[in-house]
């Protein structure tokens, strides 16, 4: 049925399915994908990956970008790490994990970010760091940035919140000081279409509540 529909009846993931079809119709030598696993399912997503590792073992150059690290981790020979431009880790997995001392590309990437920014200097005379993200929990400290900036931050004595939009099971392993949900008392459409006063607010109610604490 789907053979005689207009594509743009499709849905995401079929439309993409469709794309990456296209891409490799002519057997290049040469792929460049950008997000190709972007609204596909599971299964085909697992498909996609041991399709690229057949093509790249059949000498096939593949460049993969993604914010799926732990894909890229299991499908990729090389990884090159970029931040606001610039390339600051050009290695194997392997190698990135040994240097870093950190188990996954994703603990590695957070760590990379951090250096690069300078975090630490950042951290000299601080007395509160602010972090954040849609929702914290169990994952947020397991390759996140909100993870790494946590840690960081605790290492050097300082006190961490967080301003978030939910909290899930597990939030409690990141030990931070407090966190406000920016969403609190107000209804999904509300949040959703004003969200940046929402931050702004919970962000200054725990920043004072932190302060006061410590003062």
């Amino acid at each position: 049925d789907a053979a005689n529909q207009n594509m743009g009846s499709y849905s995401k993931g079929m439309r993409q399915k469709v794309m990456l079809i296209a891409a490799l119709l002519h057997d290049p030598d040469v792929l460049i994908l950008d997000e190709p696993d972007s609204g596909l399912d599971v299964t085909t997503t697992l498909v996609l990956r041991q399709l690229l590792i057949a093509l790249a073992r059949r000498g096939k150059a593949v460049l993969y970008s993604s914010h799926v690290l732990e894909l890229v981790e299991k499908s990729c020979d090389r990884v090159i790490v970029i931040h606001r431009g610039h390339v600051v880790a050009n290695d194997t997995v392997e190698a990135l994990q040994r240097l870093m001392s950190r188990g996954s590309l994703e603990e590695v990437f957070s760590e990379l970010v951090l250096r690069a920014v300078d975090f630490s200097a950042h951290l000299r005379g601080a007395r509160l760091v602010i972090t954040g993200e849609g929702r914290v929990d169990r994952q947020s400290g397991y390759g996140k940035l909100t993870g790494a900036v946590t840690a960081a931050a605790k290492r050097a004595g300082i006190r961490v919140v967080a301003v978030a939009g939910s909290v899930g099971p597990g939030h409690e392993a990141l030990d931070l000081n407090a966190i406000a949900i920016a969403s609190e008392g107000v209804s999904l459409a509300q949040a959703m279409s004003e969200p940046l006063p929402l931050i702004e607010r919970a962000a200054e109610r725990v920043t004072r509540a932190a302060l006061d604490r410590t003062d």
